[in-house]
């Protein structure tokens, strides 16, 4: 089977013309479509400034969502095609997996797995998305060093299913619902 292009959106292709949001300042302007170019253009990938709380004006954090919206798909595998790839996936014997839904404490968790699976104190160096299973084909994990820990925000039975018949280690995250609700108002 040959090798999938990494990072591609399988969707349909998105152009610099492509309308990405249409929005209203106020309830008597009219509706304004933002482009994708537009939204390139205010905000570039890798840039410092991406965050919210530095817009001046609705507009500005409207462009910056955009930004980073058609950046993340951009990047990201369509979740139709990686989901049975991700389910076929090759797995070892010590493979961590941690599962959780957004904004219940993912990150926390995986700091302290892989803490625990170096037996240090140091945080990790590699950005968790690098190692989060619906960001990538699965071929783009198998040069990973041993111990590999992985993170999800899908659901257990969406996992590898040689995780489950390996006996793998897997962490599910749980959290009240109440302040997940917050915390992920607050992220926002």
């Amino acid at each position: 089977m040959a090798a999938q292009p990494v990072g591609r959106y399988k969707i349909g292709p998105i152009t610099e013309k492509d309308t990405l949001i249409e929005y209203a300042i106020t309830p008597r302007s009219t509706v304004k479509s933002l482009q994708v170019g537009d939204a390139i253009q205010h905000l570039a990938p890798g840039s410092e400034d991406n965050s919210f709380n530095t817009c001046r004006n609705f507009s500005e954090a409207i462009a910056s969502l955009a930004s980073v919206v058609c950046t993340a798909l951009s990047f990201l595998p369509d979740i139709r095609e990686i989901l049975p790839l991700i389910q076929y996936m090759p797995v070892y014997d010590d493979d961590v997996f941690i599962i959780a839904h957004a904004k219940t404490g993912t990150h926390w968790t995986w700091e302290i797995v892989n803490m625990l699976m170096k037996g240090s104190t140091d945080y990790e160096k590699m950005s968790k998305a690098r190692r989060q299973l619906e960001f990538h084909y699965p071929d783009e994990f198998k040069d990973m060093p041993r111990p590999r820990v992985f993170n999800s925000h899908l659901l257990l039975h969406h996992i590898p299913k040689q995780a489950i018949e390996k006996k793998c280690k897997v962490t599910v995250v749980q959290r009240n619902p109440k302040d997940t609700i917050v915390s992920l108002f607050y992220h926002m």
